[in-house]
Formats: C-alpha cells, structure tokens, sequence
C-alpha cells in the first residue's frame, strides 16, 4: 500500500511595512536630482571638464541617467569584496564589461575620475 503524497505550494507576498525595509522610499524625481547634485560635487568633474558647455551637457547626461547609473552603483556595491565601497578593480572590471572607452573617453580619464571620486569621499 502506497502513501499518498500531499503537496502544497506556499504562496509568498512581500509586506513593505512588515519588512526591515519598511522606512526606505522609492526614488522620484526630486530624490534623484537632490543625488544627482550631491554625486556631481563628489566627482569633482570640474577639475577634469575645462569647459563650460561640456560641463552642462555632461552634467544633464547624468540627471538622465542617474537612475540606471544608481542601479548599477548598487550592483557595484553588492559585488564588491568590502561593501559598501567600490574597489578601484571592481570600477576598472566594471568599465571593461560595459566597454565604456572610446575615443573620448580613455582608460586614463577613468583612472582620473576613480581617483578624484574615491578621495573625496575619503576626506568626508
């Protein structure tokens, strides 16, 4: 005689106010202008962009993308061997897979900026 086998699947839900991520809020647009200023002053950009117009047309590429830019910075963090920093390989791993060199943007300016980022956030 067989024994006849019960199965159930358990259904989860995710309760935001139950969760430990009950007081985090989601991004909008004031959110991500008020981050997008804050990261502009810890890269320091005006150092490594001379001119004006660059600057501005730079500086609203970044808006554009921030939220993209942020999602990647959280994979950045959550890959790296001592969150929650960016090693300087994980930056240079992370510009090879992305294949972001090109003829205005060298390998030189990345290690420039990494370099410009990291210690002012350092000196904070």
């Amino acid at each position: 005689m067989q024994k006849r086998v019960i199965t159930s699947d358990a259904v989860r839900t995710f309760d935001l106010d139950s969760s430990v991520f009950k007081a985090w809020k989601p991004d909008n647009n004031q959110s991500i202008q008020r981050l997008t200023k804050n990261d502009l002053i810890a890269m320091n950009l005006h150092k490594l962009v001379k001119e004006d117009n660059e600057m501005i047309k730079l500086e609203k590429a970044i808006l554009k993308y921030m939220p993209f830019l942020k999602c990647c910075h959280l994979d950045l963090v959550a890959q790296s061997n001592i969150p929650p920093f960016v090693t300087y390989l994980d930056f240079i791993n992370f510009y090879k897979v992305c294949k972001l060199a090109d003829e205005n943007l060298k390998a030189a300016s990345i290690d420039l900026i990494y370099v410009q980022v990291d210690t002012n956030v350092k000196t904070r």
